[in-house]
């Protein structure tokens, strides 16, 4: 019975990622990766998630009803290049107004 039940746990995928998965996929500020690069070389835009204070989120919604042409976008992307960040201007315009017009 140990031997087919070892026979058949061989066969099943692992039901978590093997380490060397994980560190292509992880992402660290201090660890330049090939992977990375070839990513950034290629551009494209990747999806961040995160938690804001309500007061931030209101001041945001404030902005944007003074600034109809910005979206949260632009928002956080003008801050991260206002601390220093390398960003084009060509991500710091507002996408719904380029995907009316194609």
């Amino acid at each position: 019975m140990v031997r087919t039940l070892k026979s058949i746990l061989d066969k099943v995928p692992p039901a978590t990622m093997d380490n060397e998965a994980f560190r292509k996929d992880s992402v660290s500020e201090n660890v330049s990766s090939p992977l990375l690069e070839e990513k950034a070389e290629q551009g494209g835009t990747y999806r961040i998630v995160a938690e804001v204070p309500r007061s931030i989120k209101i001041q945001m919604r404030e902005r944007l009803y003074k600034n109809p042409d910005e979206t949260e976008r632009t928002i956080l992307l003008k801050a991260l290049r206002a601390i220093g960040f390398s960003i084009g201007d060509e991500y710091l315009i507002d996408q719904r107004k380029t995907r009316n017009r194609t």
